[in-house]
């Protein structure tokens, strides 16, 4: 759950709708049915997801606990589907456990935090990539189910990693910008 919910970006409602089906471990790919704006996508996993899904099922497997493909993916109990309000209960406890929430109330981290944080570091990895983010930013919002950027941006608020890596950026092109100025004036 907490691997699908972090390293893919996906939705709470997303992560419960998901079927054995839905995921091709030869690509390392999940389709997402059934979305917020009732689109289908499909998702590449990290190969550390991967690893961590195809652990998941091949234990189901050994322990007997439904591996049809229509099963959901996530096993509970009963091999019932995993409601969303089970999830969300469940997600909450183990923030509590870590530390990322208070034992009681409802400060601290909120599940739909790992979606941010999926979505934060993407970009930060862009920035220290050198990646064109304006160019790559399109494909981020198609990948998170997005209407488009202006939903995207909403995931996207400053925070300090990428204020320094932006910075860094704009320094570099400063510099080369006045220094092509510089090398220009003294051609003439």
């Amino acid at each position: 759950m907490v691997v699908l919910l972090y390293t893919a970006g996906l939705r709470i409602g997303e992560v419960v709708r998901l079927n054995i089906a839905d995921y091709d471990s030869n690509e390392g790919t999940l389709v997402i049915r059934e979305t917020k704006f009732a689109k289908s996508r499909l998702v590449p996993v990290s190969v550390s997801a991967k690893a961590a899904i195809d652990k998941y099922l091949n234990r189901r497997i050994q322990l007997h606990l439904g591996s049809a493909p229509e099963n959901s993916l996530l096993w509970y109990p009963g091999r019932t589907r995993l409601h969303l309000g089970t999830l969300e209960q469940t997600l909450c406890h183990l923030m509590r456990q870590c530390g990322l929430k208070p034992l009681h109330g409802r400060l601290g981290a909120r599940n739909h935090d790992l979606r941010h944080a999926f979505a934060h570091h993407r970009v930060l990895q862009w920035y220290r990539d050198g990646a064109d983010i304006q160019r790559l930013l399109p494909y981020l919002s198609t990948y998170m189910g997005h209407r488009g950027l202006e939903s995207t941006q909403l995931y996207l608020k400053v925070i300090p990693e990428v204020l320094d890596e932006a910075s860094i950026r704009f320094g570099t092109f400063v510099k080369a910008a006045l220094s092509d100025r510089r090398q220009n004036g003294k051609a003439n």
